[in-house]
C-alpha cells in the first residue's frame, strides 16, 4: 500500500477470475477481495484474521491451484487460508479503488 485515503473503506484489492467484468452494478465480492479497513468483510475470507492495511503494508495473495486455497499474508504474517479456489480458471491480480489519492503497486513473483 503507497497511500491509502483516511478512509479505507474505498480501496478494496486481491484476486478476481479473469472473465470478470467489474461495474457498479456487479458486486465484486463474487471474486477474492479484501478491504483495507476489514479483512473479514468479505464473508469469502470470514476465519482470516481481522486485520487493517495502512499505509507501508504489504499484502500476499499465495493461490495453490493444485489444491485450491489462497493464502493471505500481511507483512510477511500469515491471516490464514481459504479453500475452494477454483483450479480451472485464469485468476489475475484486481484493484477496486474509490477514492482519489489511493495507490497500491502490484508486485508478482
Amino acid at each position: 500500500m503507497n497511500n491509502i485515503n483516511s478512509d479505507k473503506s474505498g480501496l478494496y484489492f486481491g484476486i478476481a477470475k479473469s472473465s470478470t467484468i467489474f461495474s457498479s452494478l456487479t458486486p465484486f465480492n463474487d471474486d477474492w477481495n479484501i478491504s483495507c479497513c476489514n479483512t473479514t468483510q468479505n464473508s469469502k475470507f470470514k476465519s482470516l484474521e481481522r486485520q487493517d492495511f495502512n499505509k507501508g503494508d504489504i499484502a500476499t495473495f499465495i493461490v495453490d491451484l493444485l489444491y485450491g486455497t489462497l493464502e493471505v499474508k500481511k507483512n510477511d504474517i500469515s491471516l490464514g487460508k481459504i479453500n475452494n479456489i477454483p483450479t480451472n480458471e485464469d485468476l489475475v491480480p484486481c484493484v477496486c479503488n474509490y477514492y482519489v489519492g489511493n495507490e497500491i503497486e502490484i508486485i508478482e513473483d
